[in-house]
């Protein structure tokens, strides 16, 4: 990626984590980045190309980190991993520049699943779905499509909950429910 387009895909998501997509106009982009309109339209056709550009940036970004952290938190095993999932996004909620998950405003902001940008953000919910259901089979939950649905719902929930009253404490809530789910669901060490 050049160091242009990167620039301008970092500028679009920090203003689209401030203000919302459509609270952000394409010229206030082009004047943060520091770059003239051709230049822009040189790395993309228009705004909606920008927008679905952030959203897969941010889908590999996150994906990353949140793993990472998931692994630090769980160690190797998966099962150790499904119960560290609750330390793993306090972590990434209490990183210096969360602002919520873009994927949710994504979602809330382009409400028809035929909008691309809704599809990017119900892909980046499925692929983690399905991350959590291969991490289930792998720790031989009775049922790893239901816990992964359920773990999935948990870890939006707290994200919203959060996002939208500040309260840290909804981790501990919701990590005290996965550990019930978890305990149900993962037959006896």
């Amino acid at each position: 990626m050049s160091p242009t387009r990167a620039k301008l895909i970092q500028v679009a998501f920090e203003q689209f984590g401030r203000n919302g997509f459509h609270g952000v106009g394409l010229d206030r982009i082009i004047d943060e980045a520091g770059v003239s309109k051709q230049t822009f339209y040189n790395h993309f056709e228009c705004k909606d190309d920008l927008v679905l550009a952030v959203l897969a940036h941010r889908d590999e970004t996150d994906s990353k980190v949140f793993g990472n952290l998931v692994k630090s938190h769980g160690g190797p095993s998966p099962r150790g991993q499904l119960y560290a999932l609750f330390d793993a996004l306090d972590a990434w909620m209490n990183q210096p520049d969360w602002r919520g998950c873009i994927f949710m405003t994504a979602a809330a902001e382009f409400p028809l699943h035929t909008d691309p940008a809704h599809q990017a953000a119900a892909e980046h919910n499925r692929a983690m779905q399905e991350h959590l259901q291969y991490l289930a089979t792998l720790a031989r939950a009775r049922d790893p499509a239901r816990l992964a649905e359920e773990l999935a719902v948990l870890i939006d929930g707290a994200i919203a909950y959060r996002h939208a009253t500040g309260r840290q404490e909804v981790i501990d809530t919701v990590r005290g429910i996965a550990k019930m789910l978890l305990d149900r669901a993962l037959p006896d060490e």
